[in-house]
């Protein structure tokens, strides 16, 4: 995504990369490489999850439900914020969003603003997702035993 936010940025595209506070923090070199770039601004919304939640691989199912409720923390502060953004000048005339952000795409299209979803996981990770019900049950998610971190 980032990729391709400089792309569009380098043609001239006003870019605003959102982002859970979270996964933000940990991009630290994006935000330094980026910041102060006119035409580039960084904003971020909550995940819904507790502060002292430590967001691990075993901490998926919480996130995702957290991610998909639409009376949730990250559905409405992205409305706000993409309310805010319509409202300026400039407006909004596309969303290109990530695929695994799709709580945000009912809220897109509600507001009449054209979408492109952009998958950016491996096809390997795409089978995870389809068979991750039945990875947990045969017991091999979330990945635990000797060697293994589940934050890998």
């Amino acid at each position: 995504m980032t990729k391709l936010s400089r792309l569009l940025h380098a043609r001239n595209f006003r870019i605003t990369f959102i982002h859970t506070e979270f996964n933000f923090s940990r991009l630290s070199k994006l935000s330094a490489s980026l910041g102060g770039v006119d035409g580039f601004n960084f904003e971020t919304i909550p995940d819904g999850l507790p502060k002292d939640n430590k967001r691990e691989a075993k901490d998926l199912p919480e996130l995702a439900r957290s991610m998909l409720d639409s009376k949730g923390v990250p559905w409405v502060a992205f409305r706000k914020l993409l309310e805010k953004f319509v409202g300026e000048s400039n407006g909004v005339s596309c969303v290109v969003m990530d695929a695994q952000m799709s709580f945000a795409y009912d809220v897109v299209k509600e507001m009449g603003i054209r979408v492109f979803l952009f998958h950016t996981a491996s096809a390997c990770a795409v089978l995870g997702y389809l068979h991750y019900e039945e990875l947990v049950q045969r017991g091999l998610f979330p990945l635990t035993g000797k060697g293994l971190s589940s934050t890998a």
